[in-house]
């Protein structure tokens, strides 16, 4: 059943939309949450130490790079792999237990 999930949330994760990887994964198992927030936090803290410029508000994601100036483009990319490669790591090291388990 998890697994079913897991791959359409991941999907619309990456397009902005959370609310399926929030609540259908990561809020029954506590750990890949906090994975989650850190990497957010780590990401958003190299968007935000190099100045990151966006034209608006709201956008997330694959989708925000609509918005990012292009002289803050790569930045902005790299910020979101920061963010995917924490929490992925984080995710991994963090030992938790399934309803399989």
């Amino acid at each position: 059943k998890i697994k079913a999930i897991t791959l359409p949330s991941a999907f619309s994760a990456m397009l902005g939309i959370t609310e399926a990887a929030i609540f259908g994964i990561n809020l029954r198992f506590v750990k890949p949450f906090i994975a989650a927030l850190v990497g957010g936090a780590a990401g958003g803290a190299w968007v935000v130490s190099m100045h990151v410029y966006m034209t608006a508000v709201g956008l997330t994601a694959i989708p925000g790079m609509a918005i990012v100036q292009a002289s803050s483009l790569l930045n902005y990319i790299i910020g979101m792999a920061i963010a995917f490669a924490v929490a992925f790591a984080l995710s991994l090291t963090l030992k938790y237990k399934t309803d399989a388990e």
